[in-house]
């Protein structure tokens, strides 16, 4: 049994369950929001307009607040944006799945016969952002 080919079939099932299509779909509609789309464009016009003004030998610090506020409203804006809150919903769920996966297989490597003791939550929010 060549274990690789064996990983390779289990992400092409991976590739067909709910939670993958869901993360497939949320990012196609993300990628074609053409309202995020300005708003990245804004946000990053905004970002470059602060750097430039906190850039200065004599920074204004009043220019530095305005423009810092509304860095974070367009920010904020951003993160309304129904689209991206599904990509992020959908993209957590699917590392939920992987994590599952990932802890079923070390378990069983390490229990010795597959079985698994305790899928959940690793503790560790590095991996899905915080999402349970």
């Amino acid at each position: 049994m060549d274990i690789i080919e064996e990983a390779k079939k289990l992400s092409m099932l991976v590739k067909e369950c709910d939670e993958y299509l869901r993360f497939k779909t949320a990012k196609e509609k993300c990628n074609n929001d053409l309202k995020l789309k300005k708003l990245n464009v804004i946000f990053e016009e905004k970002r470059e307009r602060l750097n430039i003004s906190m850039a200065k030998d004599e920074p204004d610090k009043e220019e530095i607040k305005i423009l810092s506020g509304e860095l974070r409203e367009v920010y904020n804006e951003i993160r309304s944006v129904p689209s991206l809150i599904e990509l992020e919903s959908s993209e957590c769920d699917l590392n939920l799945l992987l994590g599952k996966i990932n802890t079923i297989v070390s378990e069983g490597i390490y229990d010795g016969n597959g079985n698994v003791t305790g899928i959940g939550c690793a503790g560790n929010c590095a991996f899905c952002g915080g999402c349970c």
